[in-house]
């Protein structure tokens, strides 16, 4: 997974080498110093959808959710995400993404 990510050397470098799944999914998910982790993306999505409500003068259905999945995962622990089930984790966040992207689509439509 971490070489897929283009994460091992990261990964490695911030742990010491330590390879347990444990603190390489808390990398992958929470950390937010590595710029593929979901908190990390969604901490810039949220930076840039402010900025496009700052432009339209008004927040959007999208700058409510993205704000409510980023508290979501900033209130979250690796013992959390593993006591509620990674896959079950995964899956709402997976859900979540989607309802983000449908608001962008929908909150920024082209109209002619």
């Amino acid at each position: 997974m971490l070489r897929s990510l283009s994460a091992e050397r990261a990964y490695r470098w911030l742990n010491a080498g330590r390879m347990d799944p444990r603190d390489i999914a808390d990398f992958l998910i929470l950390d937010p110093r590595f710029p593929r982790s979901l908190c990390f993306c969604y901490a810039e999505l949220g930076l840039h959808l402010a900025s496009l409500a700052r432009l339209h003068g008004h927040e959007s259905e999208c700058n409510k959710l993205i704000g409510a999945a980023q508290a979501r995962l900033e209130a979250a622990t690796i013992e959390s995400i593993f006591d509620t089930g990674l896959h079950e984790f995964l899956t709402g966040f997976i859900v979540g993404n989607q309802a983000i992207a449908s608001a962008i689509a929908q909150d920024y439509r082209f109209v002619d």
